[in-house]
């Protein structure tokens, strides 16, 4: 597997736009909802809450770094 300069790994994808804004939104549909299902089932969420709020935040951040290089062009 693949690692960057602090030895983390990491994880290449071929994506495009509309997969990322695909998966914002899948994220941000799952922190709106999440508690909701959990509290039904009574078990534990699965994952923290920061780290969906870090995984938005990154996604929101490479989408806006997308719109802005593409602001002076017509592709997407």
């Amino acid at each position: 597997m693949a690692v960057d300069e602090d030895g983390k790994p990491y994880v290449r994808v071929d994506w495009d736009i509309r997969h990322l804004r695909m998966l914002h939104n899948a994220v941000d549909f799952y922190l709106e909802h999440r508690v909701e299902e959990f509290d039904k089932t009574k078990k534990e969420l699965p994952e923290p809450t920061e780290a969906l709020l870090d995984m938005k935040e990154t996604l929101n951040r490479m989408i806006l770094e997308f719109n802005f290089h593409t602001s002076n062009t017509d592709s997407v």
